[in-house]
C-alpha cells in the first residue's frame, strides 16, 4: 500500500505542478496579448498622426503660409526687389517646412519602430 501511496502522492505533486505551470503560461500569455493590443493602439495612433488627422490647424495655418510664402517672395524677387528683403521671408518658410519634416520623420520613425516591435510580438505569441 505504501508504493501504491507514494505513487498517488508523485502524481498529484506532478498534477499540482503542472496546473501551477499551466496557470502561469496562460498569465503570461494575457500579459503578451494585452501588450500586443497596447503596441497595436500606439501604433494606429502615430499612423493617425503622420496622416495629418491630429494636426492642428495652426500647424496646417503655419504650414499653407509657408508654402503660399515662397511663390510670393520668388515674385517680389524677380520685380526688382533687394535679396535683403526677400532672405527673411524664404528663411522663414525653410524653417517652417524644415520643423514639419522634422516632426513628420520623427513620427514615421517612432512608427516603424511600434510596428518592428509589433511584428516580433505577434512572432513570439505564435
Amino acid at each position: 500500500m505504501d508504493m501504491v501511496g507514494e505513487e498517488v502522492d508523485t502524481m498529484y505533486s506532478e498534477a499540482e505542478l503542472a496546473a501551477r505551470i499551466a496557470k502561469e503560461r496562460g498569465r503570461a500569455y494575457r500579459e503578451l496579448a494585452n501588450s500586443i493590443r497596447n503596441l497595436a493602439e500606439g501604433a494606429y495612433t502615430t499612423k493617425e498622426a503622420i496622416e495629418g488627422i491630429y494636426v492642428n490647424n495652426g500647424d496646417r495655418v503655419r504650414l499653407v503660409a509657408a508654402l503660399a510664402g515662397i511663390p510670393a517672395a520668388a515674385v517680389t524677387l524677380a520685380s526688382g526687389a533687394p535679396a535683403y528683403v526677400v532672405a527673411p521671408r524664404l528663411a522663414g518658410a525653410a524653417f517652417t517646412l524644415l520643423r514639419a519634416g522634422v516632426r513628420v520623420r520623427a513620427t514615421r520613425d517612432a512608427y516603424v519602430s511600434l510596428r518592428e516591435v509589433l511584428e516580433e510580438l505577434s512572432r513570439m505569441a505564435i
